[in-house]
């Protein structure tokens, strides 16, 4: 089964997919729900980065996640900003039991090392 995740806000959820179903002979779907119905989600979990929680420590109003490439090195970072305009990121890491993950937070900098902070307002 192919699975894609996405996140929202911090929370992440997990589409299964595809879900097609045909109606059987007494009129139930089946298994699967029809494609009509929508995608297929698993229960939310919270976004954890080197162990913590995404957001427990900084309270961001309104934090909003994203995966790119900021170092331009191949490999996509989970960029976070939030309304008062701050930018975190977290490098994408390898464990010692091979599961992928997040790693530390950083401010997203400038080339001088000032770190980006972009107002809503």
């Amino acid at each position: 089964m192919n699975t894609i995740s996405i996140s929202c806000g911090v929370l992440a959820a997990t589409i299964l997919g595809p879900a097609h179903a045909v109606q059987q002979d007494d009129g139930s779907l089946g298994p699967a729900l029809a494609k009509a119905r929508g995608p297929v989600f698993a229960a939310p979990v919270l976004l954890t980065a080197d162990g913590v929680e995404v957001n427990s420590e900084d309270e961001q109003l309104y934090p909003t996640p994203v995966l790119f490439d900021v170092d331009r090195d191949g490999a996509t970072e989970l960029v976070v900003g939030d309304l008062w305009g701050n930018l975190f990121r977290y490098e994408r890491v390898t464990r010692e039991d091979g599961t992928r993950g997040w790693g530390e937070r950083d401010a997203v900098r400038y080339h001088d090392g000032a770190a980006i902070e972009l107002p809503n307002w």
